[in-house]
Parts: C-alpha cells; structure tokens; sequence
C-alpha cells in the first residue's frame, strides 16, 4: 500500500494565513541595502526585531518594514524641528538680512 501524496498546504489554508517566512542575514541585508553584520548587530542589540537560531538571526520582511518606517518617522520629525527653529531662529535674530553684494569697480 502506498501512502497518499501530500499537498503543500495552500494560500487559503488557514494554517499558513500567519505565517510570514523568514529570511537569513544575507536576504535581509540585500532588502535593506546594508552590509550582514550591520543587521545582526542591530539586531544584537535590540533595534531590529528579529528571531536568534543558535548562532543564526532570521528576519521578518514586515519587522523590516516597520523598522523602516519607524527610522525614517524619526528623521522626518529631526528635520522638520530643525527646520522649525532655524525659521523661528531667523526671525528673531536678524539673519536672514541679505548680505551685501560686492562687484568689481563698475
């Protein structure tokens, strides 16, 4: 007698809905354009989520998406305080006076 053949289960399987798969140090890295050992000392040190296997990290691409996001929401709020107290900075001080244009003997 033979065994039946299994399917690997389908998208709509409800077992596989959450499952997202992971990805090594060297995929992750490719994503987000950085060198492997940047990513697993981001990860070492808890700025990344990410998932230990012995001496192996693995990654999630949505853990690296929402590190992603949650980086660059940071930056964009830097910028916009700083850009907010040089236009408040200037209005007060003067700064923003033009300099006078010197030109050769006319």
């Amino acid at each position: 007698m033979s065994e039946p053949q299994r399917k690997p289960p389908s998208p709509a399987d409800p077992a596989t809905k959450d499952f997202e798969p992971l990805l090594d140090s060297e995929e992750a890295a490719a994503l987000l354009k950085i060198h492997p050992k940047t990513l697993q000392k981001l990860a070492r040190n808890g700025e990344v989520d990410a998932i230990q296997i012995g001496k192996l990290w693995r990654f999630r691409a949505s853990a690296l998406n929402r590190w992603l996001e949650k980086i660059a929401s940071y930056f964009f709020m830097r910028l916009r305080r700083k850009n907010s107290e040089q236009r408040r900075d200037s209005r007060y001080d003067g700064s923003r006076q033009s300099v006078p244009f010197k030109h050769g003997g006319f």
